[in-house]
């Protein structure tokens, strides 16, 4: 789940994702296994 919250971070910070990091970031949501939390950071 270490790509999501590096996503997070990164989105917090007012940084672009690259398609790669946005993707993963998806895909981590998608499989299930982000928290409902995280979700809706």
């Amino acid at each position: 789940m270490s790509a999501l919250l590096d996503a997070l971070r990164k989105v917090v910070n007012r940084e672009n994702l690259t398609q790669a990091e946005a993707r993963e970031a998806m895909g981590v949501i998608m499989r299930g296994e982000a928290t409902p939390a995280q979700i809706a950071a």
